[in-house]
């Protein structure tokens, strides 16, 4: 089985740039999670090794999580899992 890598991307949610990751065996899987086409993918996400972004996505891979308050570049970000009405 492939190994897993945790993708960051960037998206907006409700007016609001938030951060998105997820734990995903490719970034065309991780494209289809996020719902985002995956030419923006290529451009835009990395594979991350942020500790606190790889604990919460590999806590649940294949889960999209999500900053709901925006995007913030402290460590204390509160990431959620993403239920398919945030947009």
């Amino acid at each position: 089985m492939k190994k897993l890598n945790v993708y960051h991307v960037l998206k907006f949610v409700s007016g609001k740039q938030c951060g998105h990751v997820v734990a995903a065996h490719s970034m065309l899987e991780a494209s289809k999670l996020i719902g985002l086409p995956y030419h923006y993918m290529r451009h835009y996400a990395s594979i991350t090794g942020d500790t606190h972004d790889v604990e919460t996505a590999l806590s649940s891979p294949g889960t999209v999580f999500y900053t709901p308050e925006g995007v913030s570049y402290h460590s204390d970000v509160k990431y959620v899992a993403k239920t398919g009405k945030e947009g």
